[in-house]
């Protein structure tokens, strides 16, 4: 049985690096603080969390477990 083992692709460039955890938090909550100020409503605030879901607490905290738990 014979195999070719040729190379038939290339790797793309390497992507944008991602932004830095310091430079996203202190533009990602200047734009929160907007957001209240702005009374928005509900589907709004849904979409704002569903692209920063950082701000969503998870099952496990710094210190201890939150109220809730995960799923399976």
């Amino acid at each position: 049985m014979s195999f070719n083992l040729q190379q038939t692709y290339s790797m793309a460039a390497s992507p944008i690096p991602p932004i830095s955890w310091e430079d996203y938090s202190s533009y990602i909550i200047q734009e929160y603080q907007d957001l209240l100020n702005t009374n928005s409503d509900e589907q709004t605030m849904q979409d704002f969390f569903e692209k920063n879901p950082s701000f969503i607490p998870g099952a496990y905290g710094l210190q201890d477990k939150t109220s809730h738990n995960p799923l399976y």
